[in-house]
């Protein structure tokens, strides 16, 4: 079984750098705000919910999205589920003040390559997956 969650990767559109975020829990992996569903929440809601609950980003409007993408934990973690099913979505960077919650320590903006090599290896055909389908944005 896979648990069905959402990423977003918010994009400077002139730069073409994208917004990643340092793991508190794991400072050596960088990523985008992601999590899961709530029942009965669309997953456009979820992403719009994850992204400000992380970041204090807010999105009204996201340029695309795409999935779902799937990948699967590593041997050693405890959860019930397999991996995860990820939907993508992709938001215009608004300047906007950045607030981290307790899931990150550091923010910084990424070329799609250093994204790709700080990404926790699990993640990483799921991240690779939305970047070739967002790759006319990028």
């Amino acid at each position: 079984m896979y648990r069905k969650c959402v990423a977003v990767l918010v994009l400077d559109f002139e730069s073409k750098e994208i917004l990643s975020f340092q793991r508190s829990d794991f400072p050596k992996s960088w990523q985008v705000p992601q999590g899961g569903s709530d029942k009965n929440e669309t997953y456009e809601n979820a992403a719009k919910r994850e992204l400000f609950e992380e970041t204090g980003i807010k999105c009204d409007k996201f340029e695309s999205s795409c999935g779902p993408f799937e990948y699967n934990y590593p041997k050693n973690c405890t959860f019930k589920e397999k991996g995860q099913t990820q939907y993508w979505f992709l938001a215009r960077w608004e300047k906007q003040e950045i607030k981290l919650n307790h899931e990150f320590q550091a923010y910084k903006w990424q070329s799609k390559e250093d994204l790709i090599f700080n990404y926790p290896e699990f993640k990483k055909s799921s991240l690779i997956s939305a970047l070739e389908s967002f790759s006319k944005f990028l």
